[in-house]
Formats: structure tokens, sequence, C-alpha cells
């Protein structure tokens, strides 16, 4: 497959993504009859941020001291764990809908700063982590190294403010 080719691809990939999210959030109707079957999902997604944080660490400690297999087992394990995020967001609001903040003053503009900049990035980091995914499995490792300084640190923000916002909203419900 060659560069345009895949870049349009992952284009078309994420812009799907995160339309497919704000239909879920934004247009689409209120979850009619939402229940508590699936209460805790929402930790088990911050506990699924709080290992790809873990894993995003661990490769880039790996990377550093040359263990490139170990890099490589990290940063696919931090994959997944995004992936497996991203389907229990998913399930969670198909049944549950949208998740209000209930904390008042000083708080509600922090944390929807925090949300806002969360969502923002996650729409950035997106097609940024498939890039440098596609070049690594290309064995383009320069073109690899130059993105994945750019991925690593949005990919770490929005996995550890996805925590924080999960944090917020138990706080503050």
């Amino acid at each position: 497959m060659n560069d345009r080719n895949a870049k349009a691809g992952i284009g078309l990939v994420s812009a799907a993504i995160f339309s497919f999210l704000l239909w879920l959030l934004y247009l689409r109707p209120d979850a009619a009859g939402a229940s508590d079957r699936l209460a805790w999902v929402p930790a088990a997604n911050a506990s699924f941020n709080a290992a790809c944080t873990a894993c995003l660490l661990l490769g880039l400690v790996a990377i550093r001291r040359g263990a490139r297999a170990l890099h490589v087992c990290c940063m696919l394990c931090a994959l997944l764990f995004s992936a497996c995020f991203l389907v229990g967001y998913v399930v969670y609001h198909f049944d549950h809908g949208d998740t209000h903040f209930a904390g008042q003053g000083a708080v509600r503009p922090a944390y929807f700063l925090l949300l806002i900049s969360h969502v923002v990035l996650t729409a950035a980091a997106l097609p940024m982590i498939l890039t440098t995914l596609y070049y690594a499995a290309g064995r383009r490792f320069s073109d690899h190294r130059r993105i994945a300084r750019r991925t690593l640190p949005l990919w770490l923000y929005v996995s550890v403010s996805g925590i924080l916002v999960f944090a917020a909203l138990r706080a503050w419900a």
C-alpha cells in the first residue's frame, strides 16, 4: 500500500470513528430505559486507560533501552487497551446515553476544560496513532520515530485525562 492510500484510509477510519462517537453522544436520541446493568463499564474503561498509560510508559523505557521486541509488545498492548476502552465506551453510551457532570462552582469550568481538551486531543491522536503504527508495520523506523515523538505525549494525555474525567464524574455525581 502506498502512503497516499494508507493516509487516506487512516483519515477515513479516524473520521468515521469520531463521527460515530459524536452521533452517539450528541445526535442520537436519548437512550430509552437506560439501566444500571452496565454501571461497571466506566470503571473498567478507566482501568483500560490506566493499563494503556502503563504500557505506553513501559514501551518508552523499553525502546530507550534498546529492547525493541518489548517495545513492540508494550505498544501493541497499549493499542489493545485503547481498543477495549473504545468498545466499552460505545457499549456504555449506547445503553446509558451521555453522563452529565453535576459539579458546581470553580470545579465546573475546570472539568469542562479537561473534557474538551481530552475530546479534541483524542480526535488528533487517533490518526497519529494509526500513522505511527503504519510506519512501524512497514519497518519505516525513521518516519515512525519522527511521528511517535509527537504521538506519545498526546496518547499519554488522552489516557490520563480519560482517567481524570472518570474520577471527576464519580466525585461530583
